[in-house]
């Protein structure tokens, strides 16, 4: 399993300074990330085929669809704190609420980070909607604490 290609183990390898009750500035954590998951290295844009092989690492049993197990049990396997974490994003990619991650809602993902419909994802718009996703979970990651 490519280490770039996990979302979960990119942020659990890095350094958290996040205290419980105090802001965390998410913008290290993201850093990795886009650092990891950009793999073309084109500093302007992220892709939808990065978005999807980012993903698509949890697909074990490679049907086309990641079931939430799927996705929870690769995304832990290195991390078993952050199981919480991962049921979260999970939920984050799940567009439709069907508990599997298919080629649609890897779009819908898209779209969403996509904040201004060019069919583009700039860094800033990658960095806003991962920082808000990380906001949004923080009482399951220890407000950074488990992240590294």
């Amino acid at each position: 399993m490519a280490r770039s290609s996990i979302l979960l183990l990119a942020l659990a390898n890095s350094h958290s300074h996040g205290h419980h009750g105090h802001a965390v500035d998410y913008t290290h954590y993201v850093d990795e990330l886009w650092t990891n998951v950009n793999y073309d290295h084109d500093t302007l844009h992220f892709t939808t085929v990065e978005l999807h092989d980012f993903l698509v690492f949890a697909d074990t049993n490679k049907d086309g669809s990641i079931t939430r197990h799927e996705y929870v049990t690769a995304a832990t396997k290195d991390a078993p704190d952050l199981t919480a974490f991962s049921h979260g994003l999970f939920d984050t990619f799940d567009a439709n609420n069907d508990h599997h991650l298919t080629l649609d809602d890897t779009t819908a993902l898209y779209d969403r980070m996509d904040s201004d419909g060019d069919g583009f994802i700039t860094k800033p718009e990658f960095y806003t909607f991962w920082t808000n996703v990380l906001t949004s979970l923080a009482h399951t990651h220890g407000n950074g604490n488990l992240l590294g």
